[in-house]
This record gives C-alpha cells, sequence and structure tokens, in this order.
C-alpha cells in the first residue's frame, strides 16, 4: 500500500529486516579497535584474508570482518584440572 504525500507510510516486515550498520573504519581506524597492526591489516587484505569497501578512492575496513578474524583465530583457555 502506498501512502499518499505527507502521510507515513506503513511499517512493512522488510523494514523489520534493515539492521543499523556499523560505521566503516580506515586502516588507522581498524588498528584502533582491533589491535592488529596497520601492517598486518594491508597484508590480510593483499592475501584477501579480509574484505574491504572502496568508495572512490579511499578504502574503509568493515568492522563486522574484524571480529571474524579476531574470533576466527580465538584458542579456547585450557584450565588445569585438580
Amino acid at each position: 500500500m502506498e501512502a499518499a504525500y505527507g502521510e507515513i507510510a506503513p511499517k512493512t516486515s522488510s523494514d523489520a529486516d534493515h539492521h543499523i550498520r556499523r560505521p566503516l573504519l580506515t586502516y588507522q581506524g581498524a588498528e584502533a579497535y582491533s589491535g592488529i597492526s596497520e601492517r598486518y591489516l594491508r597484508r590480510l587484505r593483499a592475501e584477501r584474508r579480509i574484505g574491504i569497501v572502496k568508495i572512490g578512492r579511499r578504502v574503509f575496513l568493515d568492522p563486522t570482518e574484524l571480529d571474524a578474524i579476531i574470533d576466527g583465530n580465538r584458542e579456547p583457555a585450557i584450565r588445569e584440572v585438580r
């Protein structure tokens, strides 16, 4: 159903599917966010192990991808059994 000019359109189920996107990060911002050095982030990109978002000449990293890299390299703690 289309809303007339000046009316508020009714919410649809697709509106609920949208989520708030976290801000994209520069290499420097990604380094501060993750603790991973800028040099290593650039290496991950060169090896295509992490994706980028390129807008014009600017390159951004998605914090969700950084979280995936961090989570993928987690090692469980070994607790001593007494």
